[in-house]
């Protein structure tokens, strides 16, 4: 058990990608939930593995967009105004004619 989870060994999943089999090694979890939410959640169908899978891929990258708006707030408060969408558009535009001229 590690962090809460049960890593046993030996368990095995296969996915399909663009015709591509991969095998990769699959951790199972144990989780403790009050009797309600675990019915309410089995019939929404959200205690499937694919639906925890979602659930936690889901929350992994809301939490990852909020790590960047964070680390991304002291740019935002270094006194500097925010450029516009034309200035944004222009700037796009040079490194696109940049690249271009190098091509």
């Amino acid at each position: 058990m590690v962090n809460g989870l049960d890593t046993r060994d030996g368990e095995q999943g296969t996915i399909a990608l663009a015709g591509v089999f991969k095998e990769f090694d699959m951790t199972t979890l144990q989780i403790h939930l009050p009797d309600t939410l675990a019915q309410r959640a089995r019939s929404e169908g959200l205690l499937s593995d694919d639906a925890i899978q979602k659930l936690l891929e889901d929350a992994m990258r809301r939490q990852a967009g909020r790590r960047l708006m964070q680390m991304l707030k002291p740019l935002h408060t270094d006194g500097s105004e925010p450029m516009s969408e034309e200035e944004i558009q222009a700037e796009i535009d040079a490194v696109r004619a940049e690249r271009r001229a190098r091509q």
